[in-house]
C-alpha cells in the first residue's frame, strides 16, 4: 500500500544544515501497524510528515520516492493532487489533540467540515455520520460533545475526536505520531485499546511513532528503530528478536514493575549530531559492542536470513 524508498531530508537555513532523515527507506501493507520508534531528534517525526508532505516548507529539501497505491511518488505531486490525499486517503493523528483542533470553532463543525471538504457525503448526511463516528470512539454523551468547545472536554475525549476527525473520510492509512503523549497511562491504555480496535474493524494500515518501546510492545506487528536520521533496524515484533546495539540499549531503559530499581538505566553519552556527515557508525561512540570497523566504515543495511534488517558490522 504504501513504500517509502530513499527518503531524505535535508534542513537549511543560515546559520546551519541538519539531515534528519537520511535513506530511509519501509513498507506498510493494507491492515498492518508499523511503529518508528527512537530517541527524541531521531527523525521519526519527519519521516512521518514526509508522508503528507506536512514539511514541505521553505529551507526543507526533500528527495525519494513515497509510493502509495497508484501515486508513483507523492514527494512530486502538486498541491492541488497532495490535498485530495491528506485527510482522505492518508490521516494524521497528532500528539497534542489541542493543536490539531481550532479552539474557536465547536466540534461538529470541525469533524463535519472534514467530511464536506473532501466531499464524502452530502450535508444533509454529515451530522449523522459525525455522532456516529463519536460513538464509534467511545464517547457516550454524543448530544453534548457535538457541541462543545475542544477546551470543554477532557484530553482523553480531546484526543477521541482527533481520531474520530482522522477516521470519518475512511482513510486506508493512518498517521499516529505520539498520540498519547499528552495522556496520563490509564487513558493512554485506553487510547491504544481503541486505536487497535478501529484498526481491526477497518483494516487500517497504521504507522505509529514512538519514543517508548513500552507504548509499542503489544501494538505494532514490525518496528522500525531509528537512530541519527537513518533506521538501524526492523524486526517483527511478534519475534522480539531485536540485534542492533542501540535496540538492546533501549530495552534495557525500560523500567520493570516487579523489579524496583533506586535509578532508572540510560544509554549514555549525546544523541547523534545530525548536521554531521560522517563515515562511521552514527552510534559509535555510545556503542557497548564497537569494534574498530565501526570507525572505519558507515554499515549499511544487512538482510538476516529470518528477514530481519539491520544496520551493524556485527552481523556481516
Amino acid at each position: 500500500m504504501l513504500k517509502v524508498r530513499n527518503l531524505n531530508i535535508k534542513i537549511e537555513n543560515d546559520k546551519r544544515i541538519i539531515y534528519p532523515v537520511r535513506d530511509v527507506s519501509f513498507s506498510i501493507d493494507k491492515g498492518e501497524i508499523i511503529a518508528i520508534i527512537g530517541e527524541s531528534g531521531c527523525g521519526k517525526s519527519q519521516t512521518a510528515m514526509a508522508i503528507n508532505q506536512l514539511n514541505r516548507m521553505d529551507g526543507f529539501t526533500i528527495t525519494g520516492t513515497i509510493e502509495y497505491k497508484d501515486i508513483e511518488n507523492i514527494i512530486t505531486l502538486k498541491e492541488k493532487p497532495l490535498n485530495k490525499i491528506r485527510g482522505s486517503e492518508i490521516a494524521d493523528i497528532d500528539q497534542d489533540p489541542m493543536e490539531a483542533l481550532n479552539p474557536s470553532l465547536k466540534i461538529g463543525y470541525q469533524i463535519k467540515d472534514v467530511l464536506l471538504q473532501h466531499g464524502n457525503c452530502k450535508r444533509r448526511e454529515a451530522k449523522a455520520l459525525v455522532e456516529a463516528y463519536l460513538k464509534k470512539v467511545g464517547i457516550s454523551d454524543i448530544k453534548r460533545v457535538y457541541k462543545a468547545y475542544p477546551h470543554q472536554l477532557s484530553g482523553g475525549m480531546q484526543q477521541r475526536v482527533s481520531i474520530a476527525m482522522a477516521l470519518i473520510s475512511e482513510p486506508s492509512l493512518v498517521i499516529a505520531d505520539e498520540p498519547t503523549t499528552a495522556l496520563d497511562v490509564e487513558m493512554e491504555r485506553k487510547i491504544l485499546e481503541l486505536l487497535i480496535g478501529l484498526q481491526k474493524e477497518m483494516a487500517l494500515g497504521v504507522l505509529m511513532i514512538s519514543h517508548d518501546l513500552s507504548v509499542v510492545k503489544n501494538f505494532a506487528h514490525k518496528i522500525v528503530v531509528m537512530y541519527g536520521g537513518e533506521i538501524v533496524e526492523t524486526y517483527n515484533n511478534l519475534i522480539d528478536d531485536y540485534k542492533h546495539p542501540y535496540t538492546k540499549a533501549l530495552v534495557k531503559c525500560m523500567p520493570i514493575i516487579e523489579k524496583p530499581v533506586d535509578q532508572l538505566k540510560a544509554i549514555p553519552g549525546q544523541v547523534f549530531d545530525l548536521s554531521k556527515q560522517v563515515s562511521a557508525c552514527h552510534f559509535y561512540d555510545r556503542c557497548t559492542e564497537k569494534l574498530p570497523i565501526c570507525l572505519e566504515k558507515h554499515p549499511e543495511i544487512k538482510v538476516l536470513k529470518s528477514g530481519q534488517e539491520v544496520r551493524c558490522f556485527l552481523y556481516d
